[in-house]
């Protein structure tokens, strides 16, 4: 087995290849621990301003997040919870 076979299992299991120019580094599934487990192993996570399968997974996420801190605070739709790393 390679080392990107055992490393990043879920591109080849999902069909997809990451090529990302900003230099970000997609994340090993040895990096994923805990209850993210699940979720970083079943999909292929990227930039969210370009237009292929682990963009669209990402934005998804995040306005999934957004609605769902939105509705924790009672928030409507004139606010825009943003995050930062």
């Amino acid at each position: 087995m390679s080392c990107a076979r055992s490393v990043y299992g879920r591109l080849e299991s999902q069909g997809q290849a990451y090529l990302d120019y900003t230099g970000g580094g997609l994340y090993a599934d040895l990096a994923s621990p805990g209850a993210r487990a699940n979720l970083l192993s079943e999909h292929v996570f990227g930039n969210p301003h370009s237009a292929n399968p682990s963009s669209t997974d990402t934005t998804q996420l995040v306005e999934r997040t957004r609605a769902t801190v939105l509705a924790f605070f009672n928030g409507t739709g004139e606010y825009n919870p943003r995050s930062s790393p």
